[in-house]
């Protein structure tokens, strides 16, 4: 993750380890906007996504519930002064909060906000759809391509510094391992991430950020990593090189 909060495309990347993201119905029926709309966007157009921010980039969720029981996948609300209301989802299986519905507060007015939201709640219209996963889908693939620049090298130096441990560092959402293993004179560096989510491509990309001066072909496959077996559920890879 990192160091600080950082926008990046449609999602807040949080240093708290969740992203913050408005839903596709969200966005073209509450805000008015494009689908393909940035968060730093829309939180310069919109006071709610900038309290969504405020409020959500350290807590997954506020202290009210959007009905008197919050049921299994609970909203929160969230407020901002007098004239907006919204209704966030944690997602902790995807690490996002999602901003589902916003409107324009005014207690007993058949448009209010607290309408909308009850109506949406009960067409099952409130939650992200398969189209928002989609879309944060292909996010992270390009998060992971940004961040990675930065995270890569910082991870390599966690490793050094303690040779024979893995370390792990989210890099975007996605844990990447490495483990040096000192052999005599020089090191080797084990590299291991899911690919279920990242390309192969993506890989390599990696792969040349930690070691800039080398090639894919100085690169061998391994079983496992030094420290543990690949964790096969999640299709994870592992690759390592020697280095001076």
């Amino acid at each position: 993750m990192p160091a600080t909060d950082t926008p990046h495309l449609r999602s807040f990347v949080c240093a708290a380890g969740h992203e913050l993201r408005v839903t596709c119905r969200c966005l073209t029926e509450d805000l008015g906007s494009a689908l393909d709309a940035t968060f730093e966007e829309l939180a310069t157009r919109h006071p709610i996504v900038r309290a969504f921010q405020r409020e959500r980039h350290a807590a997954t969720s506020g202290p009210d519930t959007l009905g008197p029981s919050g049921g299994q996948r609970p909203l929160t609300v969230l407020r901002h002064s007098n004239d907006w209301r919204g209704v966030t989802w944690h997602d902790p299986g995807a690490t996002v909060v999602w901003l589902c519905a916003t409107g324009w507060h005014r207690s007993g007015q058949p448009d209010d906000a607290f309408q909308l939201f009850a109506q949406l709640k009960d067409e099952g219209r409130i939650w992200p759809t398969a189209e928002d996963y989609d879309s944060l889908a292909a996010d992270r693939t390009e998060q992971f391509a940004a961040f990675l620049i930065d995270d890569a090298p910082r991870l390599l130096a966690m490793a050094r510094a303690q040779p024979e441990v893995e370390q792990v560092l989210a890099i975007g959402q996605e844990p990447v391992a490495l483990v040096v293993h000192v052999v005599e004179t020089l090191e080797e560096t084990f590299v291991a991430v899911s690919v279920q989510n990242i390309s192969m491509e993506i890989y390599q990309i990696l792969l040349v950020a930690l070691y800039p001066e080398r090639s894919f072909k100085d690169w061998r496959v391994e079983q496992r990593l030094p420290t543990r077996d690949l964790d096969y559920t999640r299709s994870e890879f592992c690759m390592s090189i020697l280095h001076a």
